[in-house]
């Protein structure tokens, strides 16, 4: 009997090996227009039935799990487009101009892509949390000891006069004197930062602790919002930073309630309702193969 897990469904790409045709059954000058065919070539057609086939052989098991399951989640929850919107949008803030590449990191062919998987975590987590409670004061004591040990990410943005620049001294000095004077941050960043931060304002993004050089990152972390530091010196250089963004409780909410009920996730509870959720759709499968798929283990006595 095969035993049931619940099912991680992401929507990445999956990366076919190539199919090699056999060029003595094929007509290798076919023109056919017909509409069971895939793909035709010189050195041979791929049908829709070999297509299926082979789809079937390598993928089929996990993808028909998959799409059953979604199914069954489905017909019990709903999760809303905004909901949808919402956790893309926190993506989006977070990796700000460098969306476009964490989709490409993550392997989503797009937006899109990206969409329907966030679409489809958000239904499992509405089975894996719908028993779990997490109270306000939870979330407040969280969110405090997070902010103490700098676990929530501010954002800031940086001019780095580097030392190895011959002019250095005098960079510095007018930096500084620009910035009592109340020139654009950002303006200076693109004229005199040093590092690629510099095309983008001098925006480093979101970081917690452990993420930069101990000296940026205590006198970041002791900026307030919108404020800016004197000269910092690194091993890199000489900084001045400005804190663009120092999230709220109310930001982080969310993000720490989900996470704290994570930890009180009874996966063996959730595995049991999925399993009854399976079970009273009364799923019939026609496939042969897999025609088993959905049945639960025997009991041990």
């Amino acid at each position: 009997m095969k035993k049931l897990t619940i099912a991680t469904i992401t929507a990445g790409a999956l990366l076919l090996s190539a199919c090699t045709a056999d060029n003595d059954e094929k007509n290798s000058d076919s023109t056919s227009n017909d509409p069971d065919i895939v793909v035709e070539s010189k050195i041979g057609d791929i049908s829709k039935e070999e297509f299926y086939n082979e789809m079937k052989e390598y993928f089929g098991e996990n993808t028909l799990y998959n799409m059953v399951v979604l199914n069954v989640l489905e017909d019990k929850y709903e999760v809303t487009d905004e909901e949808v919107d919402t956790a893309v949008q926190e993506v989006k803030d977070e990796q700000g101009d460098m969306f476009s590449l964490w989709l490409m990191q993550n392997r989503f062919a797009d937006e899109e892509a990206f969409r329907k998987q966030t679409y489809e975590r958000l239904l499992q987590e509405k089975l894996m949390f719908e028993d779990v409670e997490i109270s306000d004061d939870e979330v407040k004591e969280k969110f405090d000891e997070m902010k103490e040990n700098r676990q929530i990410a501010i954002r800031a943005s940086h001019i780095l006069i580097s030392k190895d620049d011959e002019d250095f001294d005098a960079k510095v000095a007018e930096v500084q004197k620009k910035l009592d004077e109340g020139a654009d941050f950002a303006e200076l960043a693109k004229e005199y930062s040093s590092d690629g931060s510099a095309e983008n304002g001098g925006d480093l993004g979101y970081f917690a602790t452990g993420k930069m050089v101990k000296p940026f990152e205590d006198a970041a972390f002791a900026l307030g919002e919108d404020e800016v530091s004197g000269p910092v010196e690194s091993e890199f250089g000489t900084h001045f930073i400005k804190v663009t963004d120092i999230p709220t409780f109310e930001d982080e909410e969310s993000k720490i309630r989900k996470e704290l009920a994570s930890e009180k996730v009874d996966f063996a509870a959730v595995q049991e309702k999925l399993n009854k959720l399976i079970e009273d759709a009364d799923i019939d499968i026609k496939i042969d193969e897999f025609k088993d798929l959905f049945t639960q283990p025997e009991a041990q006595g």
